[in-house]
């Protein structure tokens, strides 16, 4: 099915680049990103990767999913580039354990 070979892609590409950081939006063509944070959250070669949402939910359900999806955080939008102050610290504090 598409969506199997586009999992495949994705799971090729984090391969090929190991990414320490992923900026994801909650709302995926044919998925979404908190089904897409759980499954890399829980594949033990990937789940170090910080992740961050970018999203226009409401704060409290946006919370709450980054909870249980063990995200690492999210930026409302709009969202200010000092808000990346806080994530690229977390980048730094992340990459030295």
């Amino acid at each position: 099915s598409s969506k199997k070979y586009k999992q495949k892609k994705v799971n090729k590409e984090l391969n090929k680049h190991k990414p320490k950081l992923i900026f994801l939006d909650v709302n995926l063509p044919g998925s979404n990103g908190y089904e897409f944070c759980r499954r890399i959250k829980s594949t033990k070669k990937f789940n170090n990767v910080l992740i961050y949402y970018f999203t226009g939910v409401p704060e409290a359900e946006i919370a709450i999913k980054a909870l249980e999806t063990r995200a690492d955080g999210y930026l409302k939008k709009p969202f200010d580039m000092s808000d990346f102050d806080d994530i690229l610290q977390h980048l730094g504090q992340s990459s030295a354990v």
